[in-house]
């Protein structure tokens, strides 16, 4: 476990021993969203709580009085990630007309959410709130991890990655999700995301741009966690690579990322505990 301290800015050398600690653990097209996330920051004019942070891929036995734990959870293998992973055509596999928009979990995928409930059955303080992503992958994958009726499961629209239009990632409607998930509740959901309909897809949109929004969530739910820090000490989060590195690496600004720069891999879980700078 490394203990790590974050603050609301970051100076210019650090963003460059940020970017130079990127470039030693990310290639390809994670790196180029590292860094589209990194000129995004730089762009807004952000207002996020000072945090002190723990991280470790084992929860340990229990937080810390004055801090509140995030259980993050990637979803599992999704059909999408199968689609990319084959797909031999030309450009970008997501932007397909024949990718899969806003898909389930694969079997693949459901098998690794199972996997979690030993981990989660065994925590010795339970989450009193699981935040879950719109996106059904993430919701599939949060409802499977925790299987217990005795959880209070709420959609959360923060959560979604809303990345530069892909299919995957447009949203449905909070009356058709909640049909096909009971147990979660919808009641606060805002289906105000980048793209809700295949129509809106514009593949040429800036990458910046979309980060910059997406920043802006992971951001805004920072706030969200601080604002519910009376209430609950444990929450878990399911959501998306994407979300997650934005969320880690540039809303909690470590000033040390080592640890947070490695990609969470599918249907894996990393406890943080996050301990807010009054």
């Amino acid at each position: 476990m490394i203990s790590l301290t974050s603050t609301s800015s970051l100076p210019p050398r650090a963003h460059s021993a940020l970017s130079t600690l990127a470039s030693s653990f990310l290639s390809g097209s994670k790196l180029s969203h590292f860094d589209s996330l990194q000129t995004a920051s730089t762009l807004l004019n952000r207002s996020i709580p000072p945090t002190s942070c723990t991280i470790t891929k084992t929860p340990p036995s229990s937080p810390t009085s004055s801090s509140i734990r995030l259980l993050l959870i990637r979803h599992g293998e999704a059909h999408h990630n199968v689609f990319a992973n084959n797909f031999t055509g030309e450009g970008e596999a997501s932007f397909h007309p024949d990718a899969p928009i806003d898909p389930f979990l694969t079997d693949l995928g459901v098998e690794q959410a199972k996997a979690l409930v030993p981990t989660t059955k065994a925590l010795e303080h339970q989450p009193s709130l699981i935040l879950v992503s719109p996106l059904k992958r993430a919701t599939q994958t949060g409802l499977t991890a925790f299987p217990s009726s005795q959880y209070n499961f709420q959609c959360n629209h923060l959560l979604t990655e809303g990345s530069n239009g892909v299919r995957e990632d447009m949203i449905s409607d909070g009356e058709s999700l909640s049909n096909i998930f009971n147990g979660v509740d919808y009641t606060a959901y805002k289906r105000d995301c980048d793209i809700t309909s295949e129509h809106e897809i514009v593949p040429e949109s800036d990458l910046v741009w979309s980060k910059k929004k997406l920043l802006s969530r992971s951001d805004e739910f920072l706030r969200y966690i601080y604002s519910l820090r009376e209430d609950h000490s444990v929450i878990g989060v399911a959501t998306h690579s994407q979300w997650l590195q934005s969320f880690c690496n540039f809303s909690l600004n470590f000033e040390d990322p080592r640890e947070c720069l490695e990609w969470f891999g599918t249907g894996e879980l990393r406890s943080v505990d996050v301990e807010f700078k009054d």
